[in-house]
């Protein structure tokens, strides 16, 4: 953990990843969103 201002930044390394089909999880603004195609 690093301080960033009023915030923390936690910083990590990815160790298994695993795609499947569906939609991504999409966390922005206080709530979960959907992705639109352009």
């Amino acid at each position: 953990r690093v301080p960033g201002g009023d915030h923390w930044v936690v910083m990590g390394a990815v160790q298994k990843v695993t795609l499947t089909e569906g939609a991504p999880l999409v966390y922005f603004r206080g709530g979960y969103r959907a992705l639109r195609e352009a």
